[in-house]
């Protein structure tokens, strides 16, 4: 019937119940989630793939658990089914491997960070044209953050703000931002600092109008620039349609996309200036005979 009838001290420490509280209970009832109820149950019974119907049966494997309080973890389980004098004797050591499987995920998503940034860095260098880099940036920044959008801020050439030049997820390019309003990208830029707003609906430190389309709810700004003490070359914006927490995670892989942004803004830059030679004459600033060909 899976009832417990011995309880040691390790058991206590991982489950939260004192030996007095746990002997005599259903082992089911105390620490086993109720949707693996039934698999329990098949198991003494010997009725599990592979279980033979009568003798010693050993099985290990990782399994969720219940704490005391409530809580699920993982353990690792070693367990022996015997019969001795006609009856279904289940022992069982268990170890919350929890902060194993939180180590092994964190390992999983850097090897998942490091394949999404080098495929990211690589769509960046095969950008030929200046706007075709700059929407690159923001197909990179959305994927690397599962992001719904991403918005490139560029410094206008007039000095007086700052201009969107690309975007993913949504139309808005080309909207001028003046330096003397307050929004999340000239804090960003003027700063030189990230910023993150958890729900930017209504909030002042927000220019709505770059959002009110969008159903985004969190957004992140993260400045363009390389190391050191130079001026910001740009910004990108990532927004959610759900409300995100700025994990560390986060905060790390955006930075690197921003240095690779930076080189690529560079880059853009270059590639302007390269199309604008190709197409009118360094002295008169005419059209150039090349133009026509």
């Amino acid at each position: 019937d899976g009832i417990v009838t011995e309880w040691n001290r390790a058991a206590e420490l991982t489950f939260g119940w004192a030996p007095a509280e746990a002997i005599g209970r259903s082992l089911t009832e105390m620490i086993i989630p109720e949707r693996d109820h039934a698999d329990l149950e098949a198991l003494l019974e010997r009725r599990l793939p592979g279980q033979p119907p009568k003798g010693r049966f050993d099985l290990r494997a990782e399994r969720a658990a219940v704490h005391r309080d409530g809580r699920e973890f993982t353990v690792e389980l070693a367990l022996t089914l015997v019969d001795i004098d006609g009856e279904t004797t289940l022992h069982s050591l268990m170890h919350d491997i929890s902060r194993r499987k939180r180590d092994e995920l964190q390992l999983r998503k850097h090897a998942a960070d490091v394949e999404e940034l080098t495929d990211a860095v690589a769509e960046l260098a095969r950008s030929t044209v200046a706007n075709e880099a700059r929407m690159a940036i923001c197909r990179a920044a959305a994927r690397i953050s599962d992001s719904e959008i991403a918005i490139l801020f560029e410094p206008d050439p007039s000095g007086t703000g700052l201009r969107t030049t690309a975007a993913e997820g949504t139309g808005l390019i080309g909207t001028h931002m003046p330096y003397t309003e307050r929004s999340g990208a000239v804090t960003a830029y003027t700063s030189r600092e990230p910023l993150f707003v958890a729900d930017i609906r209504g909030n002042p430190a927000v220019k709505q109008s770059i959002f009110h389309r969008t159903d985004a709810v969190s957004a992140l700004w993260v400045p363009v620039r390389h190391d050191g003490d130079e001026p910001a070359l740009g910004v990108i914006a990532v927004a959610w349609r759900e409300e995100t927490e700025l994990t560390e995670r986060l905060q790390r892989i955006m930075g690197v996309v921003a240095a690779e942004a930076a080189v690529a803004i560079e880059r853009a830059a270059m590639l302007d200036r390269l199309e604008r030679m190709a197409r009118t004459d360094d002295l008169t600033g005419l059209i150039n005979r090349r133009a026509w060909d």
